[in-house]
């Protein structure tokens, strides 16, 4: 074969006399592999080109912070294209303050008046909540009690579909109460949103709407994901409804609006690289508007009009982002100037698990001869997932030698049935 296509595994493919490589959307974080063995496809890719005399290109219009830099330190080349396709102008972009709404609710007054006048002149809207499911959580109003995963250190999420309470973390699932569990009162409250609610908001607004929800409880069936694209792109359908799956790589000229109903989810994570995701996000969907010869519009809601990611994100502006982001990544000497070893303990016994990561700390500290920075322990952002404890120590350093020689130096092995996990330059939440 002379061209392979492929996800992340592709990579490894036997080919001959190999020339090229394309990464496309090289910054997604899917292209890291979650279990061993570890491996970022980007990176392997640039590795693999190195071996085979061959060219790589990472292509991607919110470039991850890393290759930016290599581009600006000249280890990477920089080919831009200023230009969008059929020379298309970028969409206005509004911000709506959703402090100042005076009812509070899922859609602004902006954002409902620009769906209206949008789906009047025959033009279709793409709309962006980046979390599935109705409602974050229930919670009753009596004794404050709110239903938690058994295995998993979260809150349930309701799906109105099923009328179930579900972990997405490990999927266990439950039916959701009409009375509190713990106190039986009759004062459940639904809090939060997510897909569902939203797309039963625009039903419920705009009842003659027709509306698609994508979201990975709607695309598990096998086709189910192109065949929803295809009725959308026929112009069979109105409004399109998805999490962060419809962002990016999607041609609907007829799309003019695209709303943003949070644009702040991705900021309350605890992850460094909180606001290069929120940026990359509103940049990827606000280019999904205004692809035909009609001019497109994004009205973004947030309660955080302020942020830089977000002004910067208005006007497409990566530059700018990059000398703010990379300020703050200089200072506290994250990627990509340093580089990270995360290791994570993992078991079923709290008290043994954190001792553990106690344990791997000052095994750590007594062998850190090259000053590597060392962070923790501390409990995961999420403490608990399928029955598991976890706690997590960060190795920091602009050379990852060093992370390795510390580490080859502990020898270090958990007892007790305690997991291990080793991660060189993690993307999750870090």
């Amino acid at each position: 074969c002379p061209v392979v296509v492929g996800a992340r595994s592709a990579l490894f493919s036997p080919s001959k006399n190999l020339g090229l490589i394309v990464v496309d959307e090289e910054q997604s974080s899917s292209y890291k592999q979650e279990n061993d063995p570890r491996y970022n496809a980007r990176d392997v890719a640039v590795m693999r080109a190195k071996m085979e005399k061959a060219i790589v290109i990472l292509g991607s219009a919110t470039p991850s912070l890393e290759s930016f830099y290599n581009s600006q330190i000249r280890k990477y080349e920089r080919l831009e294209l200023p230009e969008r396709v059929q020379k298309s102008r970028l969409p206005d972009v509004e911000i709506v303050d959703m402090r100042s709404e005076k009812t509070p609710g899922i859609f602004s007054q902006k954002l409902i008046k620009a769906i209206e006048e949008t789906v009047g002149s025959g033009h279709q809207v793409i709309l962006l909540m980046n979390r599935r499911g109705f409602s974050n959580y229930i919670q009753c109003y009596d004794c404050g009690y709110i239903p938690g995963c058994p295995n998993c250190d979260i809150t349930l999420t309701f799906h109105s579909s099923d009328k179930r309470l579900r972990c997405h973390y490990c999927g266990f699932s439950l039916p959701a109460p009409s009375v509190c569990p713990k106190c039986n009162g009759g004062r459940i409250k639904y809090s939060g949103f997510g897909t569902q609610q939203v797309e039963k908001e625009v039903l419920r607004i705009f009842p003659e709407m027709r509306v698609i929800r994508m979201d990975t409880d709607t695309t598990k069936k096998r086709l189910s994901h192109s065949e929803m694209l295809s009725l959308f792109s026929e112009k069979k359908a109105d409004c399109l409804v998805g999490t962060q799956m419809i962002s990016k790589g999607l041609h609907f000229p007829n799309v003019t609006l695209v709303g943003v109903i949070s644009a702040d989810i991705f900021l309350s994570l605890p992850d460094f690289r909180a606001a290069e995701k929120t940026f990359s996000l509103l940049t990827q969907v606000s280019g999904r508007s205004g692809r035909g010869d009609a001019p497109g519009r994004v009205v973004i809601q947030t309660y955080n009009p302020g942020h830089y990611a977000i002004q910067t994100a208005i006007h497409q502006d990566y530059s700018l982002f990059f000398q703010k982001e990379m300020e703050y990544r200089r200072e506290l000497l994250y990627p990509p100037f340093s580089r990270l070893l995360s290791l994570i303990l993992r078991g079923e016994d709290e008290e043994r698990v954190g001792k553990e990561a106690e344990r791997l700390s000052e095994v750590l500290l007594a062998n850190n001869k090259e000053d590597v920075h060392i962070l923790g322990p501390a409990p995961y952002y999420i403490s608990k997932i399928k029955r598991n404890y976890l706690y997590q120590v960060i190795l920091k350093d602009p050379d990852y030698k060093k992370l390795h020689r510390l580490l080859l130096a502990c020898d270090f092995k958990p007892t007790g049935g305690i997991e291990l996990i080793k991660d060189i330059d993690p993307v999750g939440v870090v």
